[in-house]
């Protein structure tokens, strides 16, 4: 058993993880305020929740806790009046924790009290600051960006993050594939996701892939958009600056509360529940830049510069500098 304070996605807690191939190990937070709607499956994470039941492992299916909710908002104590019996009291409950919060600072709050690494610079995603929606309105464009992981068995993982952004200004985070693959695999995965795409929403979506500089980064970007890609709307495009400066962006978007992530409908028809890369994407956003991996948030910037223009003005802005110096 491992109990320690987060104060480093990389510290041992994130080695184990990192490392439980065989998943050996339960990992268990329970953060002071829930970060969204709680139930087993977000304490323990839903591949261990399905693991330990089918081994026969009871576990509290009971347990729920609303998004903003305190963890532990009373406790019983003797009443003054009458010491035989036992008073709920107010004890760590939601207004007592935002006077922590405001006290310690959002570092030593996040590693303290909600049980995660949190850079000191601050966040440039707050967690609290995503929305939701239950479904993408009709006729928004969208566009699914793949940022492609160099090897199978590397750190980064090849993700495919689709948005979309409304008249309004609201931006949709519809859909996010992630995972390690060899290239033969990624080529499946971007010929499933393409077509699954087009049966959902017809021929709004805009496909793009990230493309590395080199001749084997264009031999292999022809080989996609002629194999997998072919008779879908799919273009290359080199990355401009750096990751923090291509984000800039979407995080302005997600600190006013304009980026919703879309739930999908729950197996039994009773409404809208999160998707299985919710957790994952708030989690690295939280810590970026300064966490061990940066793909989802890397991808879903990529998709939403496409979707508002800000490389194109960005490549604009430059040659119009190169123009004048020359």
């Amino acid at each position: 058993m491992i109990l320690a304070t987060r104060w480093h996605e990389e510290d041992l807690i994130g080695y184990v993880l990192a490392n439980d191939h065989d998943e050996r190990w339960v990992h268990v937070r329970l953060p002071a305020i829930a970060e969204c709607d709680e139930t087993i499956e977000t304490v323990i994470g839903e591949r261990t929740a399905e693991r330990l039941r089918k081994a026969g492992v009871p576990l509290p299916d009971w347990w729920r806790r609303r998004e903003g909710e305190a963890l532990w908002p009373e406790t019983l104590m003797p009443d003054p009046r009458d010491p035989d019996r036992l008073v709920r009291v107010p004890w760590y409950d939601e207004e007592e924790l935002a006077g922590i919060k405001a006290e310690l600072g959002l570092y030593k709050w996040t590693a303290l009290y909600q049980g995660a690494p949190a850079p000191p610079q601050g966040e440039m995603f707050p967690a609290s600051m995503w929305d939701r929606a239950d479904t993408v309105p009709p006729r928004v464009p969208l566009v699914r960006y793949w940022d492609l992981a160099a090897t199978k068995d590397g750190g980064d993982e090849t993700v495919g993050a689709l948005l979309g952004r409304d008249d309004d200004g609201y931006v949709y985070v519809v859909d996010i594939v992630h995972g390690r693959w060899s290239a033969s695999e990624v080529k499946r995965v971007l010929r499933a996701t393409a077509e699954r795409d087009a049966e959902r929403f017809g021929r709004r979506v805009r496909i793009l892939v990230e493309q590395e500089g080199g001749s084997a980064g264009k031999a292999w970007m022809e080989e996609l958009l002629r194999g997998p890609l072919a008779g879908f709307n799919a273009a290359a495009d080199p990355p401009v600056g750096d990751k923090v400066t291509r984000a800039l962006g979407l995080a302005a978007q997600q600190q006013a509360g304009y980026v919703r992530l879309v739930r999908q409908p729950l197996p039994d028809g009773s409404g809208f529940g999160p998707q299985p890369w919710f957790d994952h994407l708030i989690e690295q956003a939280r810590v970026f830049p300064h966490g061990a991996h940066d793909d989802l948030v890397d991808a879903c910037s990529a998709a939403f510069n496409a979707l508002t223009g800000r490389r194109r003005r960005r490549m604009r802005t430059r040659t119009a500098a190169d123009r004048s110096v020359a």
